[in-house]
């Protein structure tokens, strides 16, 4: 886990999450679990084009 990578996604999604469950309607509340999913995909999508980055910078292989 790329802890630097987690901490700029986390606390922006975790506020935006909380915000949104206190001022949204109810009937609109389960759109914010989309958030934390949103960020879980953010976060992976980063770290594998990072890797795809460096293999290429390599020669094709992964460290």
């Amino acid at each position: 886990m790329d802890w630097k990578k987690y901490a700029i996604i986390v606390p922006p999604a975790v506020l935006l999450t909380i915000i949104l469950a206190f001022s949204l309607p109810l009937h609109l509340k389960p759109y914010t679990l989309a958030i934390p999913l949103i960020s879980w995909g953010v976060y992976y999508t980063w770290i594998y084009m990072e890797k795809q980055r460096k293999s290429e910078d390599t020669g094709g292989r992964i460290k």
